[in-house]
């Protein structure tokens, strides 16, 4: 689930599908900073900067204003955020609730000279 929801956002605006029974989660970016502090502040501020990115590029992708994600997580105190395919679209992340149909037809045309 991890990455589902950015993955979700960059969907083409129309065909973004969820089915009924799935769940999305929606998080800040993890990070493990090992090393000597000044490494350790430098990860911590990668981080945030990562973090304030997705959440704004999540948010343009489904139409919302930049700060519309990381507001809401904010708000939630930045603990995973889950979302069943009802509050998805509620918030513009997928267009439809349903599994697509896909037709596919393969012809082959083989000539020997």
């Amino acid at each position: 689930m991890s990455c589902g929801a950015i993955l979700l956002s960059c969907g083409h605006e129309g065909m973004r599908y969820m089915s009924q029974n799935a769940t999305v989660m929606i998080h800040d970016v993890s990070s493990f900073a090992l090393g000597k502090v000044e490494e350790i502040k430098s990860s911590a501020e990668e981080t945030a900067r990562l973090n304030k990115l997705i959440y704004e590029t999540m948010a343009v992708n489904c139409g919302q204003d930049p700060n519309y994600f990381l507001d809401i997580v904010h708000e939630k105190g930045h603990s995973d955020w889950f979302l069943d395919a009802k509050d998805a679209v509620k918030h513009k992340l997928v267009n439809h609730v349903r599994v697509p149909e896909f037709r596919v037809k393969v012809t082959l045309d083989v000539q020997f000279k």
